[in-house]
Formats: C-alpha cells, structure tokens, sequence
C-alpha cells in the first residue's frame, strides 16, 4: 500500500515537472537593433523582447548608462506589451533603449540575461557598426556664417521691460 503511495505521489510530481517545464520552453527572448549601421553620434534602438506565455513572469536586465565601454545608453523606455493575434494566451514584452556610440568601430554587443520561472533566458547577439563622418579634403576650409545684427528699437525695450514705466506712474498718479 505504501509503495503505491509513493509512486503515485512520484507519477504526478514528474507530470507537474513536465507540465512546468513544457511551459517554459515557450518562453523565447530575442534581440534587435532598429539599425545596426549609424554614424558617429547618431541614435538607433535597441529591442529586447521576450515572447512568453499570458501567465509568465520574466525579469529584464537592468541596463544603467553603458551597454559595453563605447556604445551607451541614452534612455530607457518602459516596456511595451502586445498580446499574440493566432494565441490569446500569449503575448509579446518588449523593452527598449535609445542607444549612441561617439567612436567608430564595430561593436559587439553582448547577449543578455532574462530571468524567468523556467530558468535564465539568453538573447541573440548582435554587431553594431559606427561610422565616421566623410570629410572632403579637396574643398578649402571656410568659416562658419556670421551673426545675423538685430535692431532691437525702444518700442521693443517698452514691450519687454513695460513694468518699469508702468509701476513709477501709477506711484505718481496715486
């Protein structure tokens, strides 16, 4: 009697495991870039998005200032949430960042890890290449424009400084 206990209790802990498990190999984390060529200074997004089932919960990375030493974070927006059309029971949690490099080069950025109850999820890993500005050295060097003269005329100093002239009056006509 025992023994048929126990491999009953042992039959539905396997079932459950299984079951646990075969819901958190659909859970699947990617990666991608908006663009992966810019030039220096120019801004592209970064996208990590996992697709996972409705009932899942899954801890992005927390990326500060620095994604690797040259490409940086500008801003990190809140993640985005968008249910699957063919399965109601799934969706999609994008989180993106606005991402800049102020060298050129080509730049690794690496996989990320995404906490999840099945496990830690890895992303992709991508190559995101910065280039320079072309310069072109056969045309003469030249000055930037010169500034524009403004007349700035009394009526103009009235409509901005009218307080002055009005407060003394209103003293001297009480």
């Amino acid at each position: 009697m025992k023994n048929q206990f126990f491999r009953i209790v042992l039959a539905l802990v396997m079932l459950t495991c299984s079951i646990y498990k075969a819901g958190a190999q659909n859970i699947q984390a990617e990666a991608k870039l908006q663009q992966y060529t810019i030039r220096i200074g120019d801004q592209t997004k970064l996208f990590i998005s996992v697709h996972q089932p409705a009932k899942a919960h899954v801890n992005f990375p927390k990326l500060t200032d620095t994604i690797t030493g040259k490409v940086v974070i500008v801003k990190a927006n809140k993640p985005d949430t968008a249910y699957d059309k063919d399965n109601h029971n799934a969706f999609t949690v994008t989180q993106s960042y606005l991402i800049t490099s102020f060298d050129a080069g080509t730049y690794t950025i690496p996989t990320f890890s995404i906490g999840s109850e099945g496990g830690v999820l890895k992303t992709n890993e991508l190559t995101l290449q910065v280039e320079t500005v072309k310069v072109d050295t056969t045309k003469a060097i030249y000055d930037i424009k010169q500034p524009m003269a403004v007349v700035y005329t009394f009526w103009d100093w009235l409509h901005d400084n009218w307080y002055w002239v009005a407060i003394p009056l209103l003293l001297i006509g009480g």
